[in-house]
């Protein structure tokens, strides 16, 4: 994928990590260790892949910047999906010590959480009646009572790749609506 991508552009500029996975819920107890090593592979060792050898190449380059995706889930802790938690907090940590360790080589390490983002992959991966049933009085309780547009996820993306963030390094730069300062519940509107 780095080759393709110097062989097509002729260089590295930015990376941007944002394959990832949401699981179904599940108790701790009940959580399979090859169901928890599935998404640690997808969401936290194929980040660290994809950087392991794009550095060197971002290095040729002369500098570059890295935008991880991690999750709201990464910097809060719910129940039932620990397993996804705990893979996104990885993302976060990668992603600082990318930016310390990185820094000498002009290279800039950040990363973007979001929180409920509006995709056809969030409703299959929470499954139909889960979605339904749930989605809107969650929603109703947010700050900004809706998800996330995917293209508004996408401008912080950019932002924090762009020289507009040229200052910003070992950043976690939540897009969730304000859901991490709080909920509405009790709010007179």
């Amino acid at each position: 994928m780095i080759a393709a991508a110097v062989a097509t552009f002729g260089r590295l500029d930015v990376l941007h990590n944002n394959a990832g996975i949401t699981p179904r819920k599940v108790a701790i107890q009940d959580l399979e260790e090859s169901e928890w090593d599935r998404v640690m592979s997808i969401n936290l060792k194929g980040a660290w892949m994809v950087c392991k050898y794009a550095i060197p190449v971002l290095i040729d380059a002369g500098g570059g910047t890295i935008v991880n995706t991690a999750s709201l889930a990464g910097v809060r802790a719910r129940p039932y999906r620990v397993h996804y938690e705990a893979s996104k907090a990885g993302v976060i940590s990668l992603t600082r010590t990318l930016a310390i360790e990185l820094a000498p080589h002009r290279i800039r390490a950040n990363c973007v959480c979001p929180g409920g983002v509006d995709t056809p992959g969030r409703t299959a991966s929470l499954g139909e009646s889960e979605s339904a049933d749930h989605r809107q009085p969650h929603i109703d309780r947010l700050p900004i009572p809706r998800l996330a547009r995917p293209e508004e996820v996408a401008n912080a993306v950019l932002f924090l790749a762009s020289d507009e963030s040229s200052y910003v390094n070992g950043h976690t730069l939540l897009v969730e609506g304000g859901e991490w300062a709080g909920t509405t519940t009790g709010l007179l509107r």
